[in-house]
């Protein structure tokens, strides 16, 4: 009874219910830790802290040992330690850290945060802890909503980019496009073009006309400042290869070239279909006197009598037209 009484005096309280539960059938055994400790093959140290509660997992070889050597049965220890957590994986881009950082600051459980965004518990993790850097477009507004945040906060996390702008222009339509969270598809259908046409524009791969109608719908659309857009427009690209200019088309194609309009926009200015003006100047077609005369305003030209053909069946061209 003495011995019984002095291995229990001056102990440390035991905080779990297996370090109780240990510390009882030791005591009862009337054995001291370190011979717990070499009889079940545990450090003492480590079974001092199974009793205390500083230490509360035990592998399966530790719970046959201490099972034989407290005389009781495996299944006893086994249910006395909790199940071991899965280690929490910590994000590793910054928009894993954003979305955990915030919504921890909101004191959302990750559950919660899962239901907001109606995704599965597996998916809400995977926001935080997912090597890529980006994420889909559809999660976009969802998380402005759940995570309180403004579009300027996760526009840069929006959409897979293959390709960098070449350009200040592209880059501000790109960035102001990913801000508002429109995918190429959206923005190009807001702009009634394809979505192929909205990577061609931010990627320098397609220029706009002097009128400049379709830079200021995506000013308007994207809400920027259609002026600033416009000063940032590169200088605009013209094959400037030798052309012959001792055919009607060669002429053409010359002061067009020359004066920086595009076959589209020169057939814009005559009221005729582009078609027409690249078959001029390829020398597939002869226009009339009437075009003729439209085709030496829009160039603001007189165009030299020698290249003009005469179009059959139709008769001379008018020459107050073409030298006035």
């Amino acid at each position: 009874m003495s011995k019984t009484q002095q291995l229990g005096k001056n102990m440390s309280p035991s905080k779990t219910k297996l370090g109780k539960f240990l510390r009882k059938c030791r005591i009862k055994l009337g054995l001291r830790q370190v011979e717990v400790g070499r009889l079940s093959m545990v450090k003492q140290s480590d079974y001092s802290h199974f009793e205390t509660g500083r230490s509360k997992y035990l592998n399966p070889k530790q719970i046959k040992g201490l099972a034989k050597t407290l005389k009781c049965q495996e299944v006893e220890l086994e249910i006395l330690v909790p199940p071991k957590p899965k280690p929490k994986q910590e994000p590793t881009t910054e928009l894993g850290l954003l979305i955990r950082n915030r919504r921890e600051e909101l004191g959302l459980t990750i559950e919660t945060f899962a239901k907001k965004l109606k995704i599965s518990l597996a998916q809400a993790k995977c926001l935080e802890t997912r090597i890529a850097e980006r994420m889909k477009y559809k999660l976009f507004e969802p998380l402005l909503r759940v995570l309180e945040l403004k579009p300027s906060d996760l526009g840069r996390f929006v959409g897979w980019t293959k390709n960098e702008s070449l350009t200040s222009l592209g880059q501000v339509i790109r960035s102001r496009r990913k801000e508002l969270g429109f995918s190429l598809a959206s923005l190009g259908q807001k702009l009634g073009i394809t979505r192929e046409r909205v990577r061609q524009i931010e990627n320098n791969r397609s220029s706009f006309s002097n009128k400049g109608n379709k830079l200021k719908k995506i000013a308007k659309i994207l809400n920027l400042n259609f002026s600033e857009l416009q000063a940032l427009q590169p200088a605009r690209r013209f094959k400037r290869g030798k052309i012959g200019t001792d055919t009607f088309g060669g002429f053409l194609t010359a002061r067009r070239v020359e004066l920086h309009l595009t076959q589209y926009e020169l057939a814009e200015r005559v009221g005729i279909s582009p078609n027409t003006i690249c078959a001029t100047e390829l020398g597939k077609f002869v226009p009339n006197s009437d075009m003729l005369g439209k085709m030496a305003t829009a160039l603001d030209c007189v165009i030299p009598s020698q290249l003009i053909l005469i179009p059959r069946k139709r008769g001379r061209p008018r020459k107050d037209l073409i030298n006035s």
